[in-house]
């Protein structure tokens, strides 16, 4: 799942290259990120 989770931040980051992008979706795997730590 994290290598899935890599290849999608690899992704966006060439697509999506301005700052203000890249933070948000920084903070959207964030919260992903521990909401499935907990979950799982």
């Amino acid at each position: 799942m994290k290598e899935r989770a890599d290849a999608f931040v690899i992704y966006l980051f060439r697509h999506a290259c301005p700052l203000s992008k890249f933070l948000v979706c920084l903070r959207f795997l964030h919260s992903i990120q521990n909401t499935g730590l907990k979950r799982m």
